[in-house]
């Protein structure tokens, strides 16, 4: 039975000190890998984008580091805060590959790029669009989940949906003309997410670092610990996924070296 673990919105940054609200990002990801990757050992871990907080080759440096040894294959898609040149350092490791088409079992993970240059909210190109819909025609019934960074449906939480994808209704479209997808899959929202529409299941990821309450009117934390979404895939079933969460959010153990300041106030 393949299993997916999916980690989303790390926002690690070049400076140590740099904390998300009152969360310290690296203690919490390396909390997240020992607590929950190293034991569930997935088939692939996919990585939904914003690996870093402010795109410096300092923070994808450290990131590489802690996941140099993780014994699994690892899937890193971009977000809004990554750089093109940070996640081609994440590439050169071993098991690490960035938006690549990947089979877990009878599923195939297909990433689609939702990121544009000095832009929160997402889009999906024309160029892209095609690419995913080319895929899908080739694919014919076998299951594809799609894999993005940004949301692509409204999520009922306004300063969050006005950050989501500009275009989402062009991605339902092509959804709905290809029966065969079976899940949406992203981060960015930092919180629970959960709706099935057309047939498809909309997942929203927790972040590794801090969470936002769903619903939420203007920018506001939540108190939920840090988390990731854990996919059983059986053959010939419905997906399965459950949300993982650490039982407190941790602290850094040490005490921060400062290097280049990073702003304080996390952002999606």
């Amino acid at each position: 039975m393949p299993v997916l673990l999916q980690l989303s919105d790390l926002h690690i940054a070049a400076d140590p000190a740099y904390r998300a609200g009152s969360v310290d990002p690296r203690a919490s990801l390396r909390a997240i890998l020992k607590e929950m990757v190293r034991p569930i050992k997935p088939d692939l871990l996919l990585l939904s984008g914003d690996l870093s907080h402010d795109g410096s080759g300092e923070s994808y440096a450290w990131l590489a580091g802690q996941l140099a040894d993780l014994p699994c294959e690892i899937l890193c898609l971009p977000g809004n805060h990554d750089r093109p040149q940070g996640l081609g350092t994440l590439a050169k490791l071993p098991r690490v590959s960035v938006m690549a088409s990947k089979w877990i079992g009878d599923r195939r993970l297909l990433p689609v790029d939702s990121c544009v240059p000095n832009q929160t909210s997402g889009n999906i190109d024309e160029r892209e669009l095609a690419r995913i819909e080319s895929i899908l025609d080739d694919h014919g019934d076998q299951p594809v989940i799609l894999a993005l960074h940004h949301h692509p449906i409204a999520i009922g939480s306004p300063w969050m949906d006005r950050l989501g994808l500009d275009n989402g209704e062009e991605l339902q479209a092509l959804i709905q003309r290809h029966p065969n997808i079976e899940a949406v899959i992203f981060g960015h929202i930092h919180q629970t997410f959960e709706k099935t529409q057309a047939g498809a299941a909309y997942l929203g990821c927790p972040s590794t670092c801090s969470q936002f309450p769903p619903g939420a009117e203007t920018f506001t934390l939540d108190h939920q610990p840090p988390g990731g979404r854990l996919f059983t895939l059986h053959a010939d079933s419905p997906l399965q996924s459950r949300i993982l969460r650490l039982d407190r959010t941790p602290s850094a153990k040490e005490p921060p070296r400062r290097t280049q300041r990073a702003p304080r106030t996390p952002s999606p």
